[in-house]
């Protein structure tokens, strides 16, 4: 066999190898549990607050906290709720009511 022929069979049978220890590894790799949040969100009080309501329906605890957009005011943010698998929690943020034009613009939920 010439020696060209055989560093192509080499290289072959080395990905061939590599690939089969790829497949295997990604096989075993157990599965990480996760929070999944359905949520929904609202305004309230006359427009001057962004609430949201979220269930963990995943495997594992995660956070959340509303983001609420205060039209020319600074965006508000409520502190961070924690949530094992099953439960529903609501939390809001306020945005200031001492200027016109300053209710609740957009209500976002973000996560960690």
């Amino acid at each position: 066999m010439s020696t060209r022929k055989r560093l192509h069979s080499l290289l072959v049978a080395g990905f061939l190898t590599g690939a089969t220890t790829l497949v295997t590894a990604a096989a075993a790799a157990p599965a990480q549990a996760a929070p999944r949040f359905d949520c929904m969100t609202e305004t309230q009080l006359n427009g001057t607050r962004g609430a949201g309501r979220c269930t963990n329906t995943g495997t594992a605890p995660g956070d959340f906290r509303v983001h609420v957009v205060c039209g020319l005011a600074v965006d508000q943010y409520s502190s961070w709720v924690t949530l094992v698998p099953g439960e529903r929690a609501q939390t809001q943020a306020d945005c200031p009511s001492n200027l016109p034009g300053q209710g609740v613009g957009r209500v976002t939920v973000e996560f960690r």
